[in-house]
């Protein structure tokens, strides 16, 4: 069954669909924003800044994509300083960093397929 995943520019336009749901998907949460520090007089101070969208990550696995879906995926992952809205199996909406993608030719036809990217907000 072909996937409702995409890549797409922030305003929709441009998708690149996956053909298949990955068969690995997370969404990492980032570490808390803290700092902790002795003061004089042997105190210790604690700060607490809770956690951003901006600290996840999104991981996943696609053991089957056709040549023009890496193909368009590759050219957004080589598009300088540019934000893409990732809408997932799930039906929810990121706006992500492509951070990396790596390919292993599959023994007959496709490709498998990492991709990671940065969690900027949900959307």
């Amino acid at each position: 069954m072909p996937s409702t995943a995409y890549l797409a520019t922030l305003a929709d336009a441009s998708k690149v669909t996956l053909d298949y749901d990955p068969s690995r998907y997370r969404v990492i949460p980032g570490r808390r924003r803290t700092s902790s520090f002795a003061t004089m007089g042997g105190g210790r101070v604690h700060q607490d800044f809770g956690q951003a969208a901006k600290d996840r990550r999104i991981e996943m696995t696609v053991d089957w994509l056709a040549d023009a879906t890496v193909a368009g995926l590759e050219a957004k992952r080589d598009t300088v300083a540019e934000t893409w809205k990732w809408h997932d199996h799930r039906g929810d909406d990121y706006e992500v960093f492509f951070l990396a993608m790596q390919k292993r030719k599959r023994p007959t036809e496709g490709w498998i397929v990492d991709l990671e990217f940065a969690v900027v907000a949900d959307i």
